[in-house]
């Protein structure tokens, strides 16, 4: 703002009310070209989006187990495109929990369901295949370790491969681009 005199009276300029309208529609404009990039980059494409799922489900479960002191089970549903936590409910024989976690910590509330755009290429636990199967089950240890497994998910469009596997003595997760 500036202050002039003017025959001994002073006047103060400033913006016009038409001035400001034009301003704020202008950024207005700039606003409504950049929000819908905004949320395309913060959207996950259905590949990180599954990769991100199971390292989270991976790392949940393996810290159940050790924290609770009980297997913990990481299950897929192959046909459903689907993943959850649950604890192992094995037979005495195998020297594991065999009463399916009654009386100890519940494993944590965590369902993914991955999208239908992605291929399961492969699901492998301890060198079975089961990708055909009703469901495969991913064994975590109090000890920190796990069962071998490994998943290749192919995501068509992008022509994307994913390799998801665990390390049997660490219990945590590695992913590989396949091309």
């Amino acid at each position: 703002m500036k202050l002039s005199l003017h025959r001994g009276v002073r006047t103060w300029r400033a913006f016009t009310l038409i001035e400001i309208m034009i301003v704020i529609g202008i950024a207005a404009m700039i606003m409504c070209m950049g929000v819908p990039l905004a949320f395309s980059m913060l959207k996950k494409d259905p590949m990180r989006q599954a990769v991100s799922d199971l390292f989270e489900a991976c790392a949940e479960a393996r810290a159940h187990a050790i924290i609770s002191g009980y297997p913990t089970e990481l299950i897929f549903a192959p046909r459903e495109n689907s993943f959850h936590i649950g604890m192992a409910s094995l037979d005495a024989d195998s020297g594991l929990v065999a009463d399916g976690g009654r009386g100890h910590a519940p494993p944590p509330n965590f369902s993914r369901q991955y999208s239908d755009e992605l291929v399961l290429e492969m699901l492998s636990v301890n060198f079975q295949e089961l990708k055909d199967e009703d469901s495969a089950r991913v064994r975590f240890f109090p000890n920190g370790t796990s069962d071998e497994f490994t998943i290749v998910l192919q995501w068509p469009r992008a022509q994307a491969f994913r390799k998801i596997s665990l390390d049997i003595i660490t219990g945590l997760a590695d992913v590989e681009v396949i091309r």
